[in-house]
Formats: structure tokens, sequence, C-alpha cells
């Protein structure tokens, strides 16, 4: 059966890092309780609570153990971390202090939405749990209540008598609002962010002397980013391009069957023949009727293996045929012929290398590639039952991008970079503030961690 901790990671990972409760249950009825509701400290009209803190705190503890550290044990390592989430707490509600004062707040729709995907999650909970107890009764009403009595023993032992369903909801929806208030804020901080045409240039220069540097020592790498760029994984095509790229079409038709086993099969025995044929010819050639023997079977085997393989090859062979002849016309489209006679009707436009070969092709379809003109294309290329027909779009001039012809990508990443700075240092100086004026609660916390 699995954990209320392991349904929560499927449910929301980012759940069990902000906002919960104790994850270690207080088993030792001589010390002191814990009141999670208890404030840990007040900022302004903010109180951030013992539950909190020690989630947080558990949270420190947890990651060290993933890396084999064991939990504290020694008063002041423990007070060290203690200190740790009290600081990472401070700084995550001194941005909610300042949206007050900014006058950030949720709309109805977002607090909608938020209601909607706790109402979810908890259904999400008591469905799987459902499952658990579903062989007890067939009774819907039945089996929600057995799901929740099996949740509210998991929850409590777990994470302790104070936590349950609600309360682990109600923690999770406070860390949802929390959450979208803060990038509310840092929204807000980032319109008065603007960048000049200097930084931007800087900027540039910068990124421009890194992708030299990178593509220098690995120029292969230089493809890998461009179709990153291009699958709209990057918004900031390479800055410079290394001598020796081109810009190719490919026409890849290959058949949907599999070849016959017997193709296989033959393969593996005339090369076994062959071996055999050179040992003896190695050894003086002396058994002649061996010889003949496998000269003759070799000559069968071929036969059938040709056969076997122009058959499985008929179909693929046709419609490379075809498009060669739809390219052999004049006004022939490559791109609209590409996607016709592509699997899927893939449009396969990639890069290539051509300094030296480029394992990203056969080396038949590279060296074809490789003497090819611009826009030009080559004949039918016939590689194992696969045909390929390649055309060279454009040999890319090496040397760096000019700033004009990416001004816009650029400048976004200018400004993002800028934001990034302004917002570090706007979290800095709220964080000095609420130092200044933070009211701090130990007697309500001494026993976190302990």
């Amino acid at each position: 059966m699995k954990t209320f901790k392991q349904i929560c990671i499927l449910c929301l990972a980012a759940v069990l890092v902000v906002g919960l409760l104790a994850c270690n249950k207080n088993k030792d009825a001589d010390k002191p309780k814990l009141d999670p509701d208890a404030p840990a400290f007040k900022l302004g009209d903010l109180v951030a609570t013992v539950g909190e803190l020690e989630a947080a705190y558990n949270g420190f503890i947890g990651y060290m153990q993933q890396y084999g550290m064991p939990a504290p044990t020694d008063e002041a390592e423990i007070a060290e971390y203690v200190q740790m989430a009290l600081d990472q707490m401070l700084a995550n509600y001194a941005i909610l202090w300042k949206a007050e004062e900014m006058g950030v707040t949720l709309t109805n729709v977002q607090l909608a939405e938020i209601d909607d995907i706790i109402a979810g999650e908890r259904q999400d909970i008591i469905d799987y749990y459902m499952t658990l107890v579903g062989e007890e009764t067939t009774d819907p009403a039945e089996l929600e209540e057995a799901a929740l009595a099996l949740i509210d023993e998991e929850i409590k032992g777990y994470y302790g008598d104070e936590m349950s369903l609600d309360k682990y909801l109600e923690d999770y929806k406070k860390d949802m609002i929390n959450q979208v208030l803060t990038e509310a804020v840092q929204g807000k901080v980032a319109l008065d962010v603007t960048v000049s045409d200097e930084d931007v240039k800087a900027w540039y220069e910068g990124e421009l002397k890194a992708h030299e540097e990178a593509f220098a020592e690995a120029p292969v790498d230089f493809k890998a980013y461009m179709q990153q760029f291009e699958q709209g994984f990057s918004t900031l095509p390479a800055l410079t391009v290394p001598e020796g790229f081109a810009k190719i079409a490919l026409i890849t038709i290959a058949s949907e069957e599999e070849v016959d086993e017997s193709y296989t099969t033959g393969k593996e025995t005339m090369a076994k023949l062959e071996a055999e044929y050179g040992k003896l010819m190695l050894a003086g050639g002396a058994d002649a009727d061996r010889l003949k023997e496998i000269r003759d079977e070799y000559a069968q085997l071929k036969a059938d293996t040709d056969a076997l393989y122009e058959t499985f090859a008929e179909g693929p062979k046709a419609k490379a045929d075809a498009a060669a002849a739809e390219l052999a016309e004049e006004g022939a489209d490559f791109d609209a012929i590409m996607g016709k006679y592509n699997k899927d009707e893939a449009k396969d436009i990639r890069y290539l290398y051509l300094t030296e070969t480029d394992p990203s092709v056969p080396e038949a379809v590279w060296s074809a590639a490789a003497e090819l003109e611009a826009g030009a294309f080559s004949d039918i290329i016939e590689i194992e039952g696969t045909f390929y027909i390649v055309k060279l779009i454009e040999i890319l001039p090496a040397g760096p991008v000019p700033l004009k012809d990416v001004l816009e990508a650029a400048t976004a990443a200018a400004l993002l970079e800028r934001q990034d700075v302004v917002w570090g240092q706007r979290q800095s100086d709220w964080l000095e503030e609420a130092q200044k004026v933070v009211v701090y609660y130990p007697e309500n916390y001494a026993m976190v961690g302990r």
C-alpha cells in the first residue's frame, strides 16, 4: 500500500516543499508538544506558523538525507538548520509583505481557479484510497467513508495527530496563493525594468563570446543548439556559425514491412561461408571439394537473398523513383515532394557538419551532400532497403550573426536577464527591511528539530 506521502508526490510534488506541517511525528510523550498554529514570527499583519517552520526545517533535513547525510543531533547544528529555515521563510514572507504595500491581490478568477485545483486534489486523493478499500464494500457512500478513514489514519501516522486531510489541503491552498502572489509581485517589478541599446549590445557581445568559445571547442554542438532553437526550446539562435555547416532537406523512403526472416538468416549463413572459404584458401586451398560446395551453396543463397531483397525493396524503390521523377519536372517544389513522400509527411530539414563525417545521416548521404552545390539535390541513394534523396539548401556562412539579425531576441533576453537582477536585488532589499521589523516567538518553536 502506498503511503500518504507517496500520494502527495503523485498528485503534486511541490506541496512537500512549503506549507505542510511536520513530516515526523513526535513520539516522545515527555517532550513538550508543538502547536503548529502558533506564530513562529510576525511580519506586519502576516503570521508564519510553527507548523510551516517545522515543515521548512524537515525539508532541509530531507534534502540532506537524500544525499546520504544523517539528520543533525547536535544542538548547535539543529539550531543552525532551524535558523536557515527561518531565514528562508522570512525571505518568502518579505515578498508577501511587500505585496500588501504594492496593492497586489488575487482576482476572484484566480481564487476560483485555486479552489478548483484544491477540490480536484481532494477528489484525486479520495479516489485513490477508494481503490484500496474497494474490496470491502461496493456502496459509493460507504466506499468514500472507508477511504476517508484510511486517509485520516495514514495522514496522522505520517504527519502527526494535528493533521487532517482538510488541514493538509488548507496548507496547500495557502502555499498556492502565496506562490501566485509572489509571481504577481515579480511581474509588477518587471514592468518597471527597461534596457538601453547599450545594454542590449553589451549582452549580445557577452553572449557572442560564450557561443564562440563553446563552438570552437565542439563545433558539432552548433547543430544541436540550432535544432533546439527551431523546435521552440530556445528563444535565441546561435550567435556564431562555425566553419563547415550546411542546411539540408532529406527525403527518406523505407518499407513499412519487416524484411523476410529468411533474408536475415541467409545473410548470416553467407557470412559464415565467406569466413570458412577464406580459411580454406589461406590453408592452401587443398580441399577442393569443400571449396566447390561452399561456392555452390553461396551462389544459391545469394540468389535467394537477392530475390527476397528485391521483393522487400520493391515498394519503397517505386516510391523513390516516383519522387525522383517529380523532382525532375520543371519548377518542382522539393519541400512539397519531401512532405508527400516522407513518413507522416515530415519536413526533414536539418543541419549537417560537412568538415567531417556527420553521424546524424548515413555516410553515403553525407558524401552526396558534400558534393552538391547549394540548391541542388542528389540522385537516389539506396542503403539496405531505404532510399534517400538529399538537397543542399545552403552552405551556412561562417562567423558571427550580426546583432541586427537577432535584435528582437537579444533585446528580450537582455531584458529578462536585467529583470532577474533587479528582482534579486529587490528581494535582498525587502529582506533587509523585514529583518528590522520582524517579531520572532522562539518560545513557540524551541522544540523544532529536537
